[in-house]
């Protein structure tokens, strides 16, 4: 590893296999960890020697506890693990549970992968998950598809790309999101956020507070956190994440949106000199921001669409960015996480 330039190789913890990208530079140097059985999760970013992804080993790898959980079909919470398309109205389940919250990939055993590929600027991990009728997914989410994550790793940071092929004889509604946590490198007061967006979602009132969900281990009551909605604007309020605040002054459990392609997002780390950048292709319109005082971690997770985007948009609310891909057709998309 004293080489400079580009590498990869395949590794192991006590509870599962891995593989790591990384670049080794002039002035500066970055690596990535990807478990791919365990939810092809993203549970470690360094640069240059610094650990910007919260996990903890004691925590399982495929949960939405730790790392990168990966949110699709439908990112975040389903009122009631419910979901209306085209006049029919679906129970998101998978292995006979009832998933409302984070949706069916995060925990997936089924990811596979190929040698990584090595260029001149960069180089690639492929990912990818094939979903038939047979597939614990379909009965939740009755499609065929295959869906591909390339991880990226360049000269300059991290590049995530997804691929959606349509399979299936339907045109599918989707979302996507990443939930990676962060870790509070210079502290609660060091670590400092901008998200430049102009509207926050208004959250509703009507719904339970609470629903029984499956949690490592079990099942727990959680939060039932539903947007309306209805757009709040978010400057000179609680909400407003620009210009930069430090964790310290929040406690958000929030999503965003320009309506348009989100602006740039950063994460400061003030005392260390490392800065990120979170940005995304035209797809990615929101962010949700979440930052629990008192944790180990807070989290900036770039979506295509707003937390419960497929039944607003069967209720008229169009501007959720739910998306859809054509029968035999592919859709993609492209999150970027750099250091500046």
């Amino acid at each position: 590893m004293s080489n400079k330039g580009f590498y990869f190789k395949e590794d192991r913890t006590e509870k599962f296999s891995f593989v790591e990208l990384g670049f080794i530079g002039e002035e500066h140097s970055h690596s990535i960890k990807v478990a791919v059985e365990k939810g092809n999760n993203l549970f470690s970013y360094v640069i240059d020697g610094n650990e910007t992804i919260f996990y903890d080993p004691s925590l399982p790898l495929d949960s939405f506890v730790a790392g990168t959980p990966l949110l699709f079909p439908f990112p975040n919470r389903i009122e009631d693990s419910m979901w209306s398309w085209k006049g029919k109205t679906y129970l998101h389940k998978k292995n006979g549970v009832p998933i409302q919250l984070h949706s069916m990939i995060y925990d997936e055993n089924s990811f596979e992968y190929e040698t990584p590929v090595e260029r001149e600027d960069s180089i690639t991990l492929k990912t990818f998950i094939a979903v038939d009728e047979s597939h614990p997914i379909y009965k939740g989410y009755p499609f065929t598809f295959r869906l591909i994550f390339n991880f990226i790793l360049t000269k300059k940071g991290l590049d995530i790309e997804y691929i959606l092929e349509n399979l299936s004889g339907e045109e599918m509604p989707y979302g996507l999101g990443y939930h990676p946590y962060f870790t509070k490198l210079s502290g609660d007061k060091g670590t400092k956020i901008t998200v430049p967006c102009r509207y926050h979602y208004e959250i509703r009132t009507d719904a339970d507070k609470e629903f029984l969900n499956k949690i490592p281990g079990g099942f727990a009551m959680v939060n039932n956190i539903l947007p309306s909605g209805n757009l709040i604007g978010a400057k000179g309020t609680g909400f407003d994440l620009f210009p930069p605040k430090s964790l310290c002054a929040l406690d958000l459990d929030a999503v965003y949106t320009n309506l348009d392609k989100n602006p740039t997002a950063t994460i400061d780390y003030t005392d260390i000199g490392l800065k990120l950048s979170i940005n995304g292709s035209e797809e990615f319109k929101h962010y949700v921001v979440y930052t629990p005082p008192g944790k180990e971690f807070f989290c900036i997770e770039p979506q295509t669409c707003s937390t419960d985007a497929i039944n607003l948009y069967a209720r008229g609310v169009e501007h959720v960015g739910l998306l859809t891909c054509k029968p035999n057709e592919k859709a993609k998309g492209t999150v970027s996480i750099n250091y500046i």
